[in-house]
């Protein structure tokens, strides 16, 4: 294999890992997979939307989002990667109304930690309320 497949495959594992952290609600393992300056930029019009800063930005966010999605449905759909780049197709589910919630994210890995998650829904209008 060379550098780069190494690359592509090592930023793989570790994206495939962040999953499957978060399929199960295990938001330390979650957190082991991020580097302590990481970004996740959540697309701005959502009601948690903005750009969350470090380890203790993406726990403010896990304090937020499952009011509005329901990460026990969360799934994995695909994780296709190149180099330090990875895209995951997720589906979720809107707290609110039930409604299939399409996400792509990209992240980019270095040194085996993710420094950036960019949040794409498919139609951020399905998110809806938070749960009450």
């Amino acid at each position: 294999m060379n550098k780069p497949d190494e690359v592509t495959e090592s930023s793989r594992q570790v994206a495939k890992r962040f999953y499957d952290y978060l399929a199960t609600a295990n938001f330390e393992g979650v957190l082991s997979c991020l580097h302590e300056d990481v970004e996740v930029h959540e697309p701005g019009c959502l009601p948690y939307g903005g750009v969350y800063r470090g380890l203790d930005g993406v726990k403010k966010l896990f304090s937020l989002a499952p009011q509005y999605l329901d990460v026990g449905a969360f799934h994995v759909e695909a994780i296709v990667a190149d180099g330090e780049r990875v895209v995951g197709m997720l589906e979720t589910f809107a707290i609110s109304n039930g409604a299939r919630i399409t996400v792509a994210e990209e992240s980019i890995v270095r040194d085996g930690k993710i420094v950036r998650v960019r949040v794409f829904l498919f139609d951020p209008t399905l998110v809806g309320k938070p749960a009450t």
